[in-house]
């Protein structure tokens, strides 16, 4: 009796394990496309921030390149 009761707890444990593994692969497999989509929309605000006319006006007006050059000399 004392066998057949650690047999079956036996596989009462290694089956909760099983699912506590499968547990974690769900979350982690969550949480990288979860950060997949963070990185895209990152990505997208960097591209949308870059083609705005803020940027063209800094960049190709204002020139700061140019001016801190003349700033250093």
């Amino acid at each position: 009796m004392g066998v057949g009761l650690l047999c079956g707890l036996g596989g009462w444990v290694i089956t909760a394990l099983s699912v506590v593994i499968t547990a974690l692969s769900v979350v982690i497999t969550a949480l990288k496309h979860f950060i997949t989509a963070l990185a895209r929309v990152i990505t997208a605000l960097e591209h949308f921030i870059t083609a705005s006319p803020f940027c063209y006006i800094f960049h190709h007006v204002i020139q700061p390149n140019k001016v801190l050059t003349i700033y250093l000399n």
